[in-house]
């Protein structure tokens, strides 16, 4: 994100690897995010923390991922907009069918979104389960599951106090 350039101007230069069709795309992204249409004009520096989560998230989809990674897109937000971002983390996998890692620290609401939970320890993946039955876990007491059985086009979420990988309901 440039700060000092127009929130229409970091949309479209975030489409410089794929410049075919990003007129599409810029479409795509402000039918996603309406409130980006208002701040096309205006410096993305002055936009506020939920609008900037909003902006690089576009961004990011300007550029038609297969897989969208999050770090931390509630920080620091209100949480009105700690819903509106992970309503929009859910319809991009609903809508699109993208897989989106999330890593934050706002687990229960990722919970209400997830079909599936993956636990991992040490670097492997220690339980798959329901997101009910994962309340209370001890990581040490499964067997890992190989990284070839990890599940695509889902949402995940990884976090350094839970490590819990999501998949949305379909």
């Amino acid at each position: 994100m440039f700060p000092q350039s127009h929130v229409g101007e970091n949309l479209k230069a975030a489409s410089f690897r794929r410049p075919n069709g990003a007129a599409e795309r810029l479409e795509l992204v402000l039918g996603y995010f309406p409130i980006l249409h208002e701040f096309l004009d205006r410096p993305a520096g002055v936009l506020s923390g939920g609008q900037l989560q909003i902006l690089v998230i576009g961004m990011a989809l300007m550029l038609q991922p297969k897989l969208l990674l999050l770090d931390e897109p509630s920080l620091g937000l209100s949480p009105v907009m700690v819903q509106s971002v992970f309503e929009i983390v859910e319809r991009l996998h609903s809508d699109l069918a993208m897989t989106v890692v999330v890593a934050e620290q706002t687990v229960p609401r990722l919970m209400e979104i997830a079909h599936d939970v993956y636990v991992l320890s040490r670097g492997r993946v220690a339980l798959h389960a329901p997101p009910g039955e994962v309340t209370g876990y001890a990581a040490s007491r499964s067997k890992a599951i190989p990284s070839d059985q990890w599940p695509t086009g889902r949402i995940a979420h990884l976090t350094n106090s839970q490590e819990i990988y999501h998949e949305t309901k379909r």
